[in-house]
């Protein structure tokens, strides 16, 4: 089974100034989660709503295609360069 991310490292260098954070996802989780009941509750009216055409069908099938994005970021790495800025950002 896969996890979500727990943290985000963003490294932004160019001439100017060097920026290094660490972002704390896991914080986040308890306002997702609370944001994620409301979509479904909304995502079950909408089902109920467009049952009778093609729509409805397709509805369920919303989360865990959702669920599967969000836990497949882990170990990904953006990596962005050019001669005068590079960019960079870690999921983990």
């Amino acid at each position: 089974m896969s996890y979500p991310p727990l943290t985000m490292r963003l490294h932004i260098l160019n001439d100017n100034s060097n920026l290094r954070f660490w972002i704390p996802i896991f914080l986040l989780y308890p306002f997702l989660l609370v944001l994620a009941l409301v979509a479904e509750i909304l995502a079950i009216a909408a089902f109920i709503l467009f049952w009778p055409w093609d729509w409805g069908r397709k509805l369920p099938l919303f989360v865990p295609y959702i669920s599967r994005v969000i836990c497949n970021l882990r170990n990904l790495e953006i990596d962005i360069q050019s001669r005068w800025e590079t960019f960079f950002v870690s999921f983990k």
